[in-house]
């Protein structure tokens, strides 16, 4: 009998230590007017578990990794707004103290500056893990890595390859994310990127020359410089295993194809990424 080939989950650690430590959570009316917040770390450790075993059961994997994110975050390094929009949004009272049972519990990984998309990006397009590899998160930025990703909240498993994965990431480099604190290109919404770039996509691939030129064009017509564009960009690129040095344990800076990369040079900005660090505390608030 031939032995099956290893598929193994890679779980988004981030969204599930979340969404469990905030389902455990139970308010409490004590009088009309007193109310207390209770949560129950077992009961979240329970919910965790569960949805673990049901990330394995519907993407059909015979194991799973935990992928979290660095206290540190290369991306407000280069971007101060980055999640800077929920520093002031109440975390759930037990996601700290649920995550240290977890790393403790559960093979779990976090690498120095990058958030957990990013670990889920370099296992997913590495030689770190072996066979079959499916993410599993609710995060839309995944169609920006060539992988099989499973939403766990639609269930449905999508597959994007390299050229897919290009294009996508250059449409959200125009559209940015709001909710992430980077604003991208005024004015371009997802249907305006796509109809801008999607020359650029053809069957013989992605001309990501020709495309770049365009997102620069695009900016400009809004005032921004190349430089402002490739910030958006890089802020966008969800790491790569070829975006990361990990004998310096730092984040390679994307860059396109092309010479409109604007005065900061990519040394430039590999010396920002090993000398600065953002606020601890900071950085914990808008953790996720």
């Amino acid at each position: 009998m031939s032995r099956k080939a290893p598929i193994t989950a890679l779980i988004d650690g981030d969204v599930f230590i979340f969404r469990a430590a905030l389902l455990a959570e139970v308010p409490i009316e004590w009088t009309d007017d007193i109310w207390t917040l209770h949560a129950n770390l077992n009961e979240a450790m329970s919910l965790f578990d569960g949805m673990c075993r049901t990330a394995v059961k519907e993407t059909g994997a015979t194991g799973f990794l935990i992928a979290l994110s660095d206290v540190n975050n290369f991306r407000r390094m280069l971007l101060s707004s980055y999640k800077h929009n929920r520093r002031d949004k109440r975390a759930p009272m037990l996601r700290g103290k649920l995550r240290e049972l977890i790393e403790a519990k559960y093979n779990c990984t976090a690498i120095p500056l990058l958030e957990g998309d990013d670990v889920l990006g370099i296992w997913a397009t590495g030689s770190e893990v072996e066979g079959e590899r499916i993410i599993v998160s609710i995060d839309k930025d995944m169609k920006t890595l060539p992988c099989t990703y499973y939403n766990i909240d639609d269930k449905r498993t999508l597959t994007f390859t390299e050229t897919e994965a290009d294009y996508n990431h250059l449409v959200q480099t125009l559209t940015g994310d709001t909710a992430d604190g980077y604003p991208g290109c005024p004015g371009a919404g997802p249907v305006k990127a796509e109809k801008l770039l999607s020359p650029f996509l053809t069957k013989a691939g992605f001309d990501e020359v020709g495309a770049w030129a365009a997102v620069v064009a695009e900016y400009a017509k809004k005032g921004f410089g190349p430089e402002y564009a490739l910030t958006q960009a890089r802020v966008a690129r969800i790491c790569r295993a070829s975006d990361y040095d990990f004998a310096n344990k730092r984040p390679i800076p994307w860059k396109p194809k092309s010479k409109l990369l604007g005065t900061r040079t990519d040394s430039i900005v590999a010396d920002e990424l090993a000398t600065s660090k953002p606020n601890r505390k900071d950085a914990e608030k808008v953790e996720q």
